[in-house]
């Protein structure tokens, strides 16, 4: 791990490297089976990449920036090896292939969705995570939940992620299709919550829609 290596990276690549190891921490902990080594872990990647990716992706040179963001995806690597990861990546794999995207861009594209569709599960973990992104500490489970996901989009527009249609040239009429390919991928075990069919059409209705992320929130 030699973060002098990573200087050179531009800024998208910088930010989809960065974003990707965000994925794998925020998966493996929300992960169905995870390890009880890999949580602490999978935080403190959550907490330097917070810190970090800004920095690293507005000043390549910044060397501290660099060495914080080669921990933060190491640090997640190890976690994520200790657990398993789950909706993200899965979904990410059909959306790099359509329109195209890199691999960090494609998981992270859908995670403030699928965010939202598994708080029913996870909610009180989202509740752990909500000081990261500055909550106070007592802030009621309900709350900390959107607090989570509205802080992840925030974050993921503050290192310059376009939005999915950007991207895609698409504004969700492909959903079904993509929804298809992502059921033809295979199961998804590790998801606190089961994903199926509509479960998939939610996550990317609101991927394309984000307008719709906190109007109708997931039920039980």
């Amino acid at each position: 791990m030699d973060p002098a290596l990573t200087v050179s990276m531009p800024q998208e690549l910088t930010a989809h490297t960065g974003l990707d190891a965000f994925s794998h921490a925020i998966e493996t902990y929300t992960s169905r089976q995870r390890a009880p080594v890999s949580e602490p872990l999978a935080l403190k990647s959550l907490e330097l990449i917070l810190e970090a990716l800004p920095r690293a992706v507005r000043n390549g040179a910044d060397r501290q920036a660099r060495r914080q963001m080669s921990l933060a995806a190491t640090t997640a690597g190890i976690a994520f090896t200790n657990s398993m990861l789950h909706t993200g990546h899965h979904v990410s794999h059909v959306l790099a292939s359509r329109y195209h995207l890199s691999h960090g861009l494609a998981c992270i594209l859908t995670i403030p969705a699928m965010l939202a569709y598994l708080c029913p599960a996870v909610g009180y973990k989202m509740a752990r995570l909500a000081p990261l992104f500055g909550a106070p500490d007592d802030l009621p489970q309900d709350q900390a939940e959107v607090w989570v996901v509205e802080g992840v989009r925030a974050f993921i527009s503050d290192v310059g992620v376009p939005s999915i249609e950007e991207v895609s040239g698409d504004t969700g009429a492909a959903i079904p299709g993509l929804v298809a390919g992502i059921l033809e991928h295979g199961p998804n075990p590790f998801s606190p919550r089961p994903m199926d069919a509509g479960a998939y059409t939610w996550v990317l209705e609101r991927t394309f829609d984000t307008g719709r992320l906190l109007s109708d929130w997931p039920g039980e």
